[in-house]
């Protein structure tokens, strides 16, 4: 994904959980705290919700929810 820094945003682990009959639960680990904002202000402008945290320290954990279709 392009962060319009020039860099290249590398997203080193999707997990996928089915929670409804069109609902699902998508975790990204993104490296980087600007390369994470930039995925959640992405995510907001298509109306996914999300819920922040911090998984070790120097990663964000993004749960992206009600992806309803």
């Amino acid at each position: 994904a392009e962060t319009g820094s020039g860099k290249t945003m590398t997203i080193t682990e999707i997990l996928w959980s089915r929670t409804g009959k069109n609902s699902f639960k998508m975790l990204l680990i993104i490296p980087g705290r600007e390369a994470c904002k930039f995925v959640c202000n992405a995510m907001r402008e298509m109306s996914a919700t999300l819920t922040f945290g911090y998984l070790a320290g120097t990663h964000h954990k993004e749960r992206i929810r009600d992806l309803d279709t």
